[in-house]
């Protein structure tokens, strides 16, 4: 899958989306929920954050985790 598909497959049912580039430190003041996508091209949604951790889900692992800034 591509950025450029899933911007497709969100805009077909009338959603708002868009690319945008952020780093982590800054991804608390970018528009929630999104996909954020990986240097590696794999995808996973972010749903919000609290106390400068971002809860995330990956879907191919069924794993749920905790996301902050990397060291």
């Amino acid at each position: 899958m591509t950025t450029e598909m899933l911007l497709r497959a969100a805009r077909r049912p009338g959603l708002k989306a868009g690319i945008v580039r952020s780093a982590w430190r800054k991804l608390g003041a970018t528009s929630l929920p999104a996909v954020t996508e990986f240097k590696d091209g794999s995808f996973v949604p972010i749903g919000g954050i609290r106390d400068g951790v971002f809860p995330v889900q990956e879907p191919r692992e069924s794993w749920i985790g905790r996301v902050g800034e990397p060291s």
